[in-house]
C-alpha cells in the first residue's frame, strides 16, 4: 500500500494528483502552462507541489511544524522539564560536574538554614507548652501575660533555650554510641577471635551499650 503512489507514478508517467501533460504543440501551451511536478493554481490561489514520488507535499507546512517545534522545545527548556543541546554544547564535562557540586552546596546550606529557622522557632514553643501542661496552670490568662511571666520568671536564655543542653549531650552521646563506640567492639573482638568467654563478654557488653 505504501508504495502505490510510487507504482502508479512508474506505470502512468506522473502522479495521480497531478494533472495531465498537455502535448507539446498544443496550442495551450504557454506561460501559463505548469510543469509536472506543480498542479495549476486554485482558487485561493495556492500551488500543490510534489515530492520525486509523487507524494503532494507543502513546503510551508513543514516549515511551520518546525519553527512550532522550536517553540514548544524552548517553552519546556524553560521550564526545565528537558535541557537544551545547544546551551550544552559549549561545556565540556569538568563544567558541567562543578555546576552540579555547586548546585548540591546550594542546597546543603538551604537545608541547613531551614532546620536551624525551624529549631529556633520552634523550640521554646515547644517549651513553654510542655511547662504548662506540665507544671503550671493558668486559668483564664492571654498568651502574651503567659509568655511574658514565664520570661520574666526564667530568663531570656531559660525561656528560649530551655533543655537544650540536654539535648545537645544526649545527641552527642547517640553518636558516639553509634559510630565510635562501635568501632571500639570491633576492634576489640578481633583480639578475641575465637568463641571463648571473653569474645562473649565483649559481645554482649556491645549489646548492652547499643541498647542502652
Amino acid at each position: 500500500m505504501g508504495r502505490r503512489a510510487y507504482l502508479n507514478r512508474l506505470a502512468l508517467g506522473r502522479s495521480p494528483y497531478e494533472a495531465p501533460e498537455t502535448p507539446s504543440g498544443s496550442s495551450t501551451d504557454g506561460p501559463t502552462s505548469t510543469t509536472r511536478r506543480i498542479s495549476p493554481l486554485h482558487a485561493d490561489e495556492y500551488v500543490q507541489h510534489y515530492d520525486e514520488r509523487g507524494h503532494p507535499v507543502n513546503p510551508e507546512s513543514k516549515s511551520f511544524g518546525k519553527e512550532l517545534r522550536r517553540a514548544k522545545n524552548d517553552i519546556l527548556s524553560t521550564m526545565g522539564i528537558v535541557v537544551s543541546e545547544d546551551a550544552n554544547r559549549g561545556r565540556n564535562e569538568q563544567q558541567k560536574i562543578d555546576a552540579i557540586v555547586a548546585e548540591n552546596d546550594y542546597g546543603l546550606i538551604m537545608v541547613t538554614l531551614d532546620q536551624i529557622s525551624v529549631f529556633l522557632g520552634s523550640w521554646w514553643t515547644t517549651s513553654l507548652t510542655g511547662r504548662i501542661q506540665s507544671f503550671r496552670s493558668y486559668t483564664h490568662v492571654p498568651i502574651t501575660r503567659i509568655m511574658s511571666h514565664e520570661r520574666a520568671s526564667l530568663g531570656a536564655f531559660g525561656f528560649y533555650f530551655a533543655g537544650v543542653p540536654a539535648w545537645a549531650i544526649s545527641t552527642c552521646l547517640s553518636i558516639c554510641r553509634h559510630h565510635p563506640l562501635e568501632r571500639l567492639v570491633s576492634t576489640v573482638q578481633n583480639y578475641f577471635p575465637n568463641n571463648d568467654a571473653g569474645s562473649k563478654l565483649v559481645r554482649a557488653s556491645f549489646t548492652v551499650l547499643h541498647t542502652a
